[in-house]
């Protein structure tokens, strides 16, 4: 559950999409009758067979080891942190907690729970599995984010230059053509007083040249890298280019662009500085992660911290 993004209501969260796969072809066989045996070791606590079992539709007389590895992980994963954010901060999560967030992810779904659970192949163990990590997501980054140290003004400058194509806005055309001789012939036309809409209609290979090459207005981030550094850079009014991306040559006109300063965006850019929530808590999840002690019984695989905590199932 690591990397997901922080939980921001207003943008919704992610749906459902770290789940377990569909069982791939029983190559090894696990003994589904583990029961209250021990699978793993969280710290010396058990995590036993039946709580990892749970968290798969697997059923029958015996389960894909890859599809218990994963449940195991998660099982393992839920147990470290749930013990970690106890210890530090103090913080639990009851039952009735874990129900409502679980209850409010199958609202937001737009499903009823069994719709859900049919959909993505996953059990009513799995779902509240994956609110209780959310609701620890939120909990803990809000205590690390009250605790973070304000940001320098280098930091600041740093951020308000990486996020400059998401916080200005452009008004552009353009022509696109297939070689880069043939972009800086049509930027001499440009340069030389001929209409640059005009110059679309006759020469651009994209599909708004039949519009005289408008783009419209918009925010940089919506285009392809070179693109979005390019109206960011152009000079308004001032054709511009050749400028080559992977759908061939172009040629730029800024019509019109506004962004804010930096002294217009440092209030925002500090506050999204000291409540950047999802990379903290993930910077302290993997950490407890990592050198949390997990031990799992050698016929259900091994724990393993790189490339990222998980169980590696038998081979």
């Amino acid at each position: 559950m690591l990397g997901s993004p922080a939980r921001r209501r207003s943008s919704g969260r992610r749906p459902m999409h770290r789940i377990l796969a569909p069982a791939a072809a029983l190559v090894l066989a696990v003994a589904a009758c583990g029961g209250s045996q021990g699978a793993a070791t969280v710290d010396g606590e058990v995590i036993t067979f039946d709580e990892a079992a749970a968290l798969t539709t697997a059923e029958g007389d015996a389960l894909d080891p890859a599809l218990f590895a994963n449940s195991l992980s998660l099982a393992i994963t839920v147990r470290v942190l749930t013990n970690a954010m106890q210890q530090e901060f103090g913080l639990t999560i009851t039952e009735s907690e874990i129900e409502a967030e679980a209850e409010e992810i199958v609202g937001e779904s737009g499903q009823t729970e069994e719709e859900l659970l049919t959909a993505y192949d996953l059990t009513p163990a799995f779902l509240r599995a994956v609110a209780a990590l959310q609701l620890m997501e939120e909990r803990v980054a809000a205590v690390l984010s009250e605790d973070a140290p304000a940001p320098t003004e280098e930091e600041l400058m740093a951020r308000y230059e990486a996020e400059m194509q998401s916080m200005a806005d452009v008004c552009s055309a353009h022509i696109l053509l297939e070689s880069r001789e043939e972009a800086e012939d049509a930027l001499a036309r440009a340069l030389g007083g001929e209409d640059f809409g005009d110059l679309a209609v006759e020469l651009s290979v994209g599909p708004s040249g039949p519009g005289g090459g408008d783009l419209g207005c918009a925010e940089p981030a919506r285009y392809v890298p070179e693109f979005a550094a390019a109206v960011l850079e152009a000079e308004v009014g001032v054709p511009y280019g050749p400028v080559e991306t992977q759908f061939g040559w172009h040629l730029i006109l800024v019509t019109d662009r506004t962004s804010p300063s930096f002294e217009e965006a440092r209030e925002s850019l500090a506050a999204d500085s000291q409540s950047d929530g999802a990379r903290m808590w993930n910077e302290w999840a993997l950490e407890r992660l990592t050198s949390a002690d997990v031990q799992v019984e050698p016929e259900y695989g091994a724990w393993t911290t790189d490339p990222a905590p998980s169980v590696v199932p038998p081979s």
